[in-house]
C-alpha cells in the first residue's frame, strides 16, 4: 500500500510504501508486516519513501496500515476472495 497525502498538489515525499503479508492459518486469516522494498509497486513514481517492517513500526504507521487492510479486505470486492478463503 501507499499512505501518506494524496490530492491536488501533494508530492510523492509524503508518501510511504508499506506492505503486508495474508496468510490464512488454521486459526484463520492472518497478516503480517513485510519489507515492502521487495514489491514491484515500491518503484512507482508515487512513492516517496520504501519502509521496512521496523520502519513502519518506528513510525507508528502499524495500526494505520492494519486498519487500512482492514478496511480494503471487508469493503473491496477485488479481493472478496481472499476472505471467502479464510472461512472454514
Amino acid at each position: 500500500m501507499i499512505i501518506g497525502e494524496w490530492g491536488e498538489g501533494m508530492l510523492a515525499n509524503n508518501r510511504n510504501a508499506v506492505a503486508l503479508e495474508y496468510r490464512v492459518l488454521d486459526t484463520g486469516p492472518a497478516m503480517m508486516l513485510i519489507d515492502a522494498s521487495s514489491r514491484t509497486f515500491s518503484v512507482s513514481p508515487l512513492v516517496g519513501k520504501v519502509l521496512d517492517r521496523n520502519q513502519v513500526f518506528k513510525l507508528e504507521l502499524a495500526s494505520e496500515t492494519f486498519a487500512l487492510a482492514d478496511v480494503i479486505l471487508l469493503n473491496d470486492g477485488r479481493v472478496s476472495e481472499l476472505m471467502d478463503r479464510s472461512r472454514p
